[in-house]
C-alpha cells in the first residue's frame, strides 16, 4: 500500500514538473514572437526619410541633384520645374534606411568588384551628416550590386533597386502641365461659343425687328 501510495506521489510530481515546464515555454514562445524580427545585413544608413534634404547622383555623365525645402522637391539647377514628388519621397526612403545584404572587408583590390572606376556614385545628407557611396558591377547571379565609401576597403552589396532607382535624368519627372493647357483650351473655347451666341442672338433680333415693321406697314396700308 505504502508502494502504490509513493508511486502515485511520484507521478503526481512527474506531472506537476511538465505542467509546469509546458507553461514556461507557451510564454517563451509568446514573448519571443512578440518581439520584432531581426534585420538580416549590416545596415549602413539608419535615418528618418524625411530627414534627407538633399541627394545627388550622376547618370549618363551628367550630374542631377536635388533639394528639398519647406516639404518640396526641386532640382537645383531649375527650382522652375513642377516634379513627382512621390518618387523623390520614395528614393528618399530607400537611401535612408540602407541594408547592405553581405559584407567583404579588407579588399586590397577594388577592381575585381568594379570599384576602381566607379560606374555611378550618389550622395545625400541631412544637413548634419553627409553619406557618399560608389557603385561597381552588378552581379547577376545575386542581383546585387557592390557598393563602397570612398577610401574603403571594405565592400557592401546591396540589392539592385538601391542603384537603378538613380538611372533617370530630370526630364522622366517633371509633371506634365496638360491639365492646365486644358483649362486654358476650355476657357479660350467657352469664350468663341459665347461670341457666336451673342452673334446669333443679334441677328435673330434684327431679323424679328425687321418682320414687324413690315407688318405694321402693311396694316398702315
Amino acid at each position: 500500500m505504502k508502494k502504490q501510495k509513493g508511486q502515485m506521489i511520484i507521478m503526481l510530481a512527474v506531472l506537476l514538473v511538465l505542467g509546469v515546464g509546458y507553461l514556461a515555454l507557451r510564454q517563451y514562445n509568446k514573448v519571443q514572437s512578440e518581439k520584432e524580427p531581426e534585420v538580416e545585413g549590416d545596415v549602413l544608413v539608419s535615418l528618418e526619410k524625411d530627414d534627407i534634404i538633399r541627394f545627388s547622383f550622376d547618370y549618363e555623365g551628367t550630374d542631377y541633384t536635388y533639394e528639398k525645402e519647406d516639404g518640396t522637391w526641386y532640382y537645383a539647377a531649375d527650382n522652375t520645374l513642377n516634379l513627382t514628388q512621390t518618387r523623390l519621397n520614395t528614393m528618399a526612403g530607400r537611401v535612408a534606411d540602407l541594408t547592405a545584404s553581405n559584407t567583404i572587408t579588407g579588399v586590397t583590390d577594388l577592381a575585381q568588384y568594379g570599384l576602381d572606376e566607379p560606374s555611378k556614385t550618389f550622395t545625400f545628407d541631412t544637413g548634419s551628416e553627409s553619406f557618399t557611396f560608389n557603385v561597381g558591377d552588378y552581379n547577376d547571379m545575386a542581383s546585387v550590386y557592390y557598393i563602397c565609401e570612398p577610401g574603403s576597403d571594405t565592400v557592401y552589396t546591396v540589392s539592385s533597386i538601391t542603384v537603378t532607382q538613380f538611372n533617370f535624368d530630370v526630364t522622366e519627372i517633371v509633371e506634365e502641365e496638360e491639365s492646365t493647357e486644358a483649362a486654358e483650351e476650355t476657357e479660350s473655347g467657352s469664350e468663341v461659343a459665347e461670341t457666336e451666341g451673342a452673334t446669333e442672338t443679334s441677328e435673330t433680333e434684327t431679323t424679328i425687328s425687321g418682320t414687324e415693321s413690315a407688318v405694321e406697314t402693311e396694316t398702315k396700308e
